[in-house]
């Protein structure tokens, strides 16, 4: 029919213009930041073992098995940087930003889907810059798979439960997709999305029959895709690494966790500065929905709320907790706030909604004036030597904060306060992306202090490090950066071992309590101090023929 086709040359052309604005937006600046802890240069260091190799197989990490997470990242990864040439940051994260391009894609199909062409142009553009999308999408890390592919069984059978969409063609979409999230992160992949459309059936009052047609090809699908690596694991007799991802990093970190822990509330608590800027509007959406004000919602409205507080609800009862785990409910944010932000344009909201749109813009462009005058306030930011770093933090903050506060404070502009804060929020990161973070390299990477170590070690000498109990495997900034294997000692045991053992050996540690433990061993000799952000690093050698003058450099 005429009108299908031009719909379907416009929902082209969105989608089109879509791709190329997130791959700029997500993707500008990708390679200018280094590899920061926590994880990204050790998944980088697991990527160039991979390699260099030969093992696609198992991960290694300083020559022994590193199986905390599934395959498919460091797969991808390992796939770009032999295409390209080399491992690199770029190589890292290109899998994860065509992850974050595709999920701006389907969180437009999805609103489209329901609430048409222009509200699913609205939250794309909102999803985009909600902070933890950003950051995670230019980020060697594996959370977007589970955005994606959450987002993609999600759209996938709502298709068909709601639009009468094929059940075949749905469910083999939901288990290829659901397949690839779980070679990506596991089980979590799959419960997510599991759990929302459950809710979504139940409290939506949906027709739970047609959603089951066709469930069979969708676990066919998802076994093929999924399975594969795992079984070949298991026939080559990798069960303790099975147990350790599918079993310890999954179930027993949920019920009783060693690291990341923090009470139930965390992410109340935190729920404004993850999905900043939109999270702030998401109170007048509740409250309007609650009052029953809410003209123009629908099911896509019911949907969006189960999709926000079910994971949340399950995320928050897990006792590690970090900020991306909670990645997969992005869409919904964005989706809530786009139904408010397009009946603003529209005029279509009540003038306590308006006042409520224009107060919150106006706090987050003085929140963010104060944030720029705090940085810039003697003593505030403890920076010496990288002013640099401190004053382009600044002034990207207080151009924000103007952008937003000039459009919240003119009469004439006071409806479009929200666009301001949107266009106010992509300068601010991509001024992030192509000039604080290369200035913050200097003492957020571990890339500047490994060229002195460098400088420093003793020639045959055997690296190591000591980070005390609390950590199970090296910091991979310096194995990725030193571009050598580093084993950590785990204990003091092993450390006073190994240093009786070894011919020359050289450890390197930061805990300012393990000082007097490393440096009271005998012959030991300080040949470096420097510092990687609030850390203090000492590398400290033992024998007489490398002593040496104590160094000290800062980074």
């Amino acid at each position: 029919m005429p009108g299908d086709s031009t719909n379907g040359r416009r929902r082209g052309g969105d989608l089109l213009i879509l791709l190329l604005a997130s791959f700029v937006f997500l993707g500008v600046g990708l390679g200018v930041r280094d590899l920061w802890n926590p994880n990204e240069p050790t998944y980088g260091r697991v990527v160039v073992e991979m390699v260099e190799s030969g093992n696609w197989l198992v991960p290694h990490l300083n020559e022994e098995p590193f199986v905390e997470k599934p395959i498919l990242f460091y797969w991808l990864a390992a796939g770009v940087s032999t295409v390209l040439g080399e491992v690199s940051a770029i190589s890292l994260r290109a899998p994860v930003l065509l992850a974050g391009v595709l999920s701006v894609l389907l969180v437009y199909l999805l609103i489209e889907l329901y609430d048409g062409r222009r509200r699913a142009l609205i939250g794309s553009a909102l999803f985009a810059t909600l902070y933890v999308v950003w950051f995670t999408a230019r980020n060697a890390q594996m959370d977007s798979f589970v955005l994606l592919s959450t987002l993609s069984v999600i759209f996938a059978l709502v298709r068909r439960l709601d639009h009468e969409a094929g059940g075949v063609g749905a469910w083999l979409l939901a288990g290829v997709a659901a397949g690839l999230g779980f070679a990506a992160k596991g089980p979590v992949a799959v419960l997510v999305p599991g759990m929302v459309l459950a809710c979504y059936v139940v409290v939506g009052r949906r027709p739970w029959r047609r959603l089951l047609n066709g469930m069979p090809v969708g676990i066919v699908a998802f076994l093929l895709v999924a399975s594969p690596w795992y079984l070949a694991l298991y026939f080559s007799g990798q069960t303790e690494a099975l147990h350790e991802m599918l079993i310890r990093q999954n179930f027993s970190r949920f019920v009783s966790a060693w690291d990341h822990k923090e009470p139930w509330w965390y992410y109340l608590e935190y729920f404004g500065l993850t999905f900043v800027p939109w999270s702030w509007f998401v109170p007048i959406v509740a409250i309007s929905s609650l009052r029953r004000q809410n003209a123009g919602a629908g099911l896509g409205q019911k949907l969006a709320w189960i999709w926000l507080l079910v994971p949340f609800v399950f995320f928050s009862l897990s006792q590690s907790k970090r900020d991306p785990y909670l990645l997969p409910v992005a869409p919904a944010v964005a989706w809530l706030v786009a139904w408010l932000l397009d009946r603003l344009l529209a005029g279509g909201l009540e003038r306590w909604q308006v006042r409520a749109c224009v107060a919150v813009s106006a706090t987050l462009g003085a929140v963010l004036l104060l944030g720029g005058v705090g940085v810039l306030w003697p003593g505030m930011v403890d920076a010496p030597g990288h002013e640099m770093a401190r004053d382009l933090t600044a002034g990207s903050l207080l151009v924000a904060a103007v952008i937003i506060l000039g459009a919240a404070s003119r009469r004439q502009t006071r409806r479009y306060a929200p666009a301001g804060v949107w266009i106010a929020f992509v300068l601010l990161y991509v001024f992030l992306a192509t000039f604080v973070h290369r200035e913050a390299n200097a003492f957020k990477s571990h890339q500047p202090i490994a060229r002195e170590l460098e400088q420093r070690l003793p020639e045959g000498s055997s690296l190591y490090s000591f980070f005390g109990r609390r950590y199970r495997v090296v910091r991979g900034g310096y194995p990725y950066y030193l571009g050598r294997t580093v084993r950590d000692l785990v204990d003091e045991d092993r450390l006073r071992q190994t240093w009786a053992q070894e011919t020359r050996p050289c450890v390197i540690y930061e805990e300012a309590r393990y000082q007097g433990l490393v440096e009271g061993l005998p012959a030991a000799q300080v040949l470096f101090e420097g510092r990687v952000g609030s850390k203090t690093v000492r590398l400290v050698c033992a024998r007489a023929e490398v002593a040496g003058t104590h160094q000290r450099a800062g980074t």
